[in-house]
């Protein structure tokens, strides 16, 4: 249950004002449904590929690790996490004013896998999973979070908050990197 819950967690508030939300608000903008129907399973459909992965990845890699191996790899992608939080490129294609998408579920589908996979959620999915050594939790806490934190940052659109709390998530991520690095480590 706490795979689950911080993965659920964690993934909400890194998707929330991460690049998958916006990706996601822009094709809500080309589609003309304004994210409901095709557009919106797309996304819940493409994250739950994205934590699916990222759980098999973390059932493949706790086995090998120990206690404290596995509380220094999840130091570490919390400290990537929120590195590319702070580093997220200001220009962002929000692919607004296009051409109407055709095929929602599929170019959402498609898109937003891309997209995430590449991203913070997985990353966070997988190792939350290998430090627990419970991975289905971690995967399914992962997906809703990570289709929550989506969907809220689309209907947020890009504010002055946003910015704010992706650098405040960033740094919170590397100081909790930091703390549990330090502990496994056994240096404090």
């Amino acid at each position: 249950m706490d795979a689950l819950l911080l993965s659920l967690i964690l993934c909400a508030l890194v998707e929330g004002v991460g690049n998958t939300a916006r990706r996601y608000a822009g094709l809500v903008a080309r589609s003309g449904y304004d994210g409901t129907g095709a557009v919106t399973v797309g996304m819940v459909a493409a994250c739950a590929a994205n934590a699916l992965i990222a759980a098999l990845v973390g059932l493949w890699i706790a086995p090998m690790l120990t206690p404290e191996a596995r509380a220094l790899f999840l130091a570490a992608g919390l400290m990537m996490a929120g590195g590319g939080l702070l580093f997220v490129s200001r220009r962002f294609d929000s692919m607004e004013g296009g051409a109407t998408v055709r095929a929602p579920l599929l170019i959402v589908l498609v898109t937003l896998f891309v997209t995430g996979i590449s991203g913070s959620a997985p990353l966070l999915i997988a190792t939350i999973a290998v430090y627990f050594a419970d991975p289905w939790m971690a995967g399914i806490g992962g997906a809703l979070g990570s289709a929550a934190g989506c969907y809220a940052g689309r209907v947020a659109k890009e504010a002055v908050w946003i910015r704010a709390g992706r650098f405040g998530m960033g740094a919170l991520l590397m100081l909790g990197a930091f703390s549990m690095a330090m502990g496994a480590l056994r240096l404090i």
